[in-house]
C-alpha cells in the first residue's frame, strides 16, 4: 500500500501554486531551516527557530523537509483549509497517530532542481530509529544527487531516458526546465513508479512518462537519444535496500545499464552514468566498461571521468563505520575484493556515445575531473577526442594556432652538484578543463614557453626543429603526437577547440 493518492487535477494545482507562493523552494527553506544546503537535514542537521515556527514557510519546513509532527493549531492559523484538504486528499497530510491534536506527514516533500518531489521519509516523527522499507524511495536532495544532476548535460534533446529513477528527478527536471521534448523514469519498484507519476502530477508535466520494470525492459522498442542513469552502487553480499545495494563487487546495475544501451541508444545518442567501479590489478574500469558492450563496442566511444578513488580497505571501513554493513561483512567483503584482485574503487561519470557513422575508430579514455568540470567540459572532451581521432586530424593539428593555458602550472626539482643546482625534473600541471598533471623533458618546456604568443603546430614544429630540440628523423605528423596530448590534457589551448571557460 503506497501513502500518496491521486487526486483530482484541481487537487495537485492547488498544493503546488500554494507551496510556490510560499516560497517552498531551496533558499528560503536553507535558511528558515538554518541550514547551508537542503541535504544536511538527511544527516539530522536543520530545526526552525522562533516567530518561523508558526510561519506558513516554518510549518512547512518542519512537516514536509524536517519530518516533524506540527500542532493542528498552528497549522490552521497559517494554513488555509482548503488546501489542508487538498494534501489530505493526496496523501500529502494526515493526523499524528501517536500525539493527539498534532499532523504529520507520511512522506518528504522537498524541491530539487526547479521541481516538487515527494519521496519516502528519511527519518521518524520524533526523530527516533527509523526503519525504511526495503523499497523505499530515497530522497533527491542527497549530495550524491547533487552531483550526478550537475553533470548532466542542459542541452536540448528530443527524448531522455532516465535509469534506476526513483524520485524521477533527472527526467522530471528535464520535462519541466524543457532539455527534453519527452522525457521516461523507469525503476524496477513500483513504489518508485508510484511516486514519480505522483511527481509529474504534482509539478504538471504532460511530457513525462515513468515505466516500472528491469531496467530497458519497460522501454522495449523505443529508442532514446539521451540515457541518464544514477544507480545503485554499494557493495553487498545481502542486499536490503534496493535504491543502495548493488551485489558483491557494487557493479551489477552498472553492468545492465552499458550493456543494454546498444538496444535503445539512438546514433549519435549518448548515456551518462554516475557510477563507482573497480580497477583491477590486471584492468581498468573502463576497459571493464567497454567489455560490458558485448560485440557492438566498436560502434561507441567511451570515456569515464574519475570523481574519487579510495582503495578497498578505505571502502569497506567505510561500510562498517557508517553502519551500512556489519563489521563481519564488511572483512568478507574485503576478502572478496582481494581475491579478485581489485586495486581500487574509482566514483565518477561514464559517458557512452553510440557513433553516428563509422569514419573513424572509437575512442577510450579517462580523465580527472577538477573543481570546475561540468557538462560543457565534459562535451568538449567528447568532442575533441571524437575529432582527433578522425582521419587526417594531422594537418588539423598542424595547421591550429595554440596558446599556452592560462592555468598550466610548471614547478620544477632542483638538486645541488659539484657544477652547482641542476634541474631533476619538471612537472606541468592544470586543474582546468580537467585536471592533469604530467612530468615533462625541458624542451617540452621550451615548447609551452614559447606559446606564450600564438603560434600554429607547423610554426611551433619548425621552432623545435631550428633549436634542435627534437631529433631531425622526427616529420610533422609525427610531432602532432605531442600537440594532441598538450591540447588534449589542457596544457595547450587550440583556436577552434578551446574549453568552454577559454572560449569566453
Amino acid at each position: 500500500m503506497f501513502p500518496l493518492r491521486f487526486g483530482s487535477s484541481d487537487d495537485f494545482e492547488q498544493v503546488r501554486d500554494f507551496l510556490t507562493g510560499a516560497g517552498f523552494a531551496p533558499e528560503p527553506l536553507c535558511r528558515t531551516a538554518g541550514v547551508g544546503k537542503l541535504y544536511e537535514v538527511l544527516g539530522g542537521r536543520g530545526r526552525v527557530e522562533g516567530a518561523d515556527r508558526e510561519s506558513r514557510l516554518g510549518l512547512l519546513a518542519r512537516l514536509y523537509v524536517l519530518g516533524e509532527s506540527v500542532p493542528k493549531a498552528e497549522w490552521d492559523a497559517a494554513i488555509p483549509g482548503a488546501i489542508t484538504e487538498a494534501m489530505g486528499r493526496l496523501g500529502l497530510l494526515d493526523k499524528d497517530p501517536s500525539a493527539a491534536g498534532r499532523l504529520l506527514s507520511p512522506v518528504m516533500l522537498a524541491p530539487c532542481e526547479g521541481v516538487l518531489l515527494v519521496s519516502d521519509r528519511h527519518c521518524a516523527p520524533g526523530g527516533g530509529p527509523y526503519q525504511a522499507p526495503a523499497d523505499a524511495v530515497y530522497p533527491a536532495i542527497t549530495k550524491a544527487t547533487g552531483e550526478f544532476l550537475r553533470l548532466l548535460p542542459r542541452t536540448p534533446c528530443d527524448r531522455l531516458l532516465d535509469l534506476c529513477a526513483g524520485t524521477g528527478v533527472a527526467a522530471l527536471s528535464a520535462a519541466a526546465s524543457g532539455v527534453a521534448r519527452q522525457a521516461w523514469a523507469a525503476d524496477v519498484l513500483a513504489r518508485a513508479a508510484h511516486f514519480a507519476r505522483f511527481n509529474a502530477r504534482l509539478n504538471g508535466l504532460e511530457n513525462f512518462h515513468a515505466v516500472e520494470g528491469d531496467l530497458y525492459e519497460p522501454v522495449e522498442g523505443l529508442e532514446f537519444d539521451r540515457i541518464v542513469a544514477h544507480p545503485p552502487y554499494v557493495p553487498a553480499l545481502r542486499s536490503k535496500w534496493t535504491f543502495r545495494d548493488a551485489g558483491e563487487a557494487g557493479e551489477a546495475i552498472s553492468h545492465g545499464v552499458v550493456a543494454g544501451a546498444p538496444k535503445v541508444l539512438a546514433p549519435g545518442g549518448r548515456l551518462y552514468c554516475l557510477t563507482t567501479g573497480l580497477d583491477l590489478n590486471e584492468k581498468s574500469f573502463e576497459r571493464r566498461a567497454r567489455e560490458w558492450l558485448g560485440g557492438e563496442a566498436e560502434a561507441f566511444d567511451l570515456l569515464f571521468v574519475e570523481i574519487d578513488t579510495f582503495p578497498p580497505e578505505a571502502l569497506a571501513s567505510s561500510l562498517a563505520f557508517r553502519g551500512q554493513r556489519s563489521p563481519e561483512e564488511a572483512r568478507e567483503l574485503l576478502r572478496r575484493f582481494e581475491q579478485a584482485g581489485v586495486r581500487s574503487f574509482c566514483h565518477g561519470m561514464l559517458v557512452v556515445e553510440k557513433h553516428a557513422d563509422s569514419s573513424r575508430p572509437p575512442f577510450l579514455n579517462r580523465c580527472v575531473a577538477g573543481p570546475r568540470t561540468g557538462p560543457a567540459e565534459i562535451a568538449w572532451m567528447m568532442e575533441w577526442l571524437g575529432r582527433s581521432a578522425a582521419p587526417g586530424f594531422e594537418r588539423v593539428l598542424l595547421e591550429s594556432r595554440y596558446r599556452t593555458s592560462p592555468q598550466c602550472r610548471m614547478t620544477s626539482e632542483h638538486a645541488f652538484e659539484r657544477e652547482g643546482v641542476a634541474v631533476t625534473g619538471i612537472t606541468v600541471s592544470t586543474d582546468y578543463p580537467f585536471r592533469a598533471e604530467s612530468g615533462i623533458q625541458p624542451w617540452t618546456a621550451q615548447v609551452l614557453a614559447e606559446c606564450t604568443q600564438p603560434r600554429t603546430g607547423r610554426q611551433i614544429y619548425e621552432f623545435c626543429r631550428r633549436e634542435g630540440l627534437i631529433h631531425e628523423r622526427i616529420g610533422p605528423a609525427e610531432f602532432t603526437a605531442l600537440l594532441r596530448s598538450l591540447a588534449g590534457s589542457g596544457f595547450l589551448e587550440a583556436e577552434g577547440f578551446k574549453p568552454p571557460a577559454a572560449e569566453g
